[in-house]
């Protein structure tokens, strides 16, 4: 596995936006894929491993060449094959050993007492955590995917550039994305908490059919922004067991995201959606 050492973590990278991987590892890629530096990927719940898989495979790329290179330099035998032949012809021929891994300078604690740390008092124990009210609470999403590529989106470009303009359109276009579980407001009404829904999917469309200040994230010429009757006609029956049931709304913005403010039409689909969960106590 290629090595990423502490002096590569402040660097700034590029995250392909697209997540690749399935299962827990898709879902810490989904945590850190807005990442600007390889630290920041660290703070927001990914590892090493995960950085050192994602280089290799070409879903992270750091900004300096030279850094990004000498990471993938320390690749072993087995990720060779991925690496570029420029690349692969730099690394000693298979079967001998790569640069040996630098070994962390020791210390050993001063034997002065006075220079030993402070022993951590025990936690004491609070009282337990009230129990959990059951109740209706709402999920929301806002998920936004790249459609279409302008024709000249990327003319003129080294493959770098390229990838990087790529990533950097993708960030733009996801910048409103999040989901959201509203647990701070229980509803025990049904209908309340389907017009709460109904309410929520609308807000967030006039939040996302809002062109961005800076002219890279507009609402497309064609689209036609939902109404408020439009969303509650796409209203979709959420069965919940032992509950009478509930309505969730989706609704849909064509938007245009570009990252060089070229005039480029590079179309994303933003999906809007709010759905009523049950919590049970």
């Amino acid at each position: 596995m290629v090595r990423v050492a502490d002096q590569h973590l402040p660097q700034r990278c590029h995250v392909q936006q697209d997540n690749p991987k399935k299962g827990a590892s898709a879902d810490r890629y989904d945590t850190y894929k807005h990442a600007r530096t390889l630290q920041e990927i660290l703070d927001l719940g990914g590892s090493r491993g995960d950085i050192a898989n994602d280089v290799v495979r070409g879903y992270i790329v750091v900004d300096d060449p030279e850094v990004h290179e000498a990471i993938l330099l320390t690749a072993n035998e087995s990720e060779r094959k991925r690496l570029p032949q420029h690349l692969q012809a730099k690394l000693p021929p298979a079967g001998e050993p790569s640069a040996p891994r630098p070994k962390a300078a020791t210390t050993r604690p001063a034997p002065d007492a006075a220079l030993r740390p402070a022993k951590v008092p025990k936690k004491v124990k609070g009282p337990p955590p009230p129990p959990r009210q059951p109740g209706f609470f709402l999920y929301t999403s806002v998920k936004t995917a790249m459609q279409a590529w302008d024709p000249d989106a990327f003319a003129g470009l080294t493959e770098q550039e390229a990838a990087r303009h790529r990533q950097d359109t993708e960030t733009i276009a996801t910048r409103r994305d999040r989901k959201e579980m509203l647990l701070g407001r229980l509803y025990d009404d049904p209908n309340e908490v389907s017009a709460a829904a109904l309410q929520t999917v609308c807000d967030l469309v006039a939040e996302c059919a809002t062109d961005e200040p800076d002219g890279m994230l507009v609402v497309a010429e064609d689209c036609i922004v939902p109404s408020e009757n439009t969303i509650r006609n796409s209203g979709t029956a959420n069965p919940t067991a032992g509950c009478e049931a509930t309505t969730w709304y989706r609704a849909r913005i064509t938007l245009v995201a570009d990252s060089r403010r070229a005039g480029l039409e590079n179309v994303a689909q933003c999906v809007i959606t709010a759905k009523p969960m049950w919590q049970a106590a």
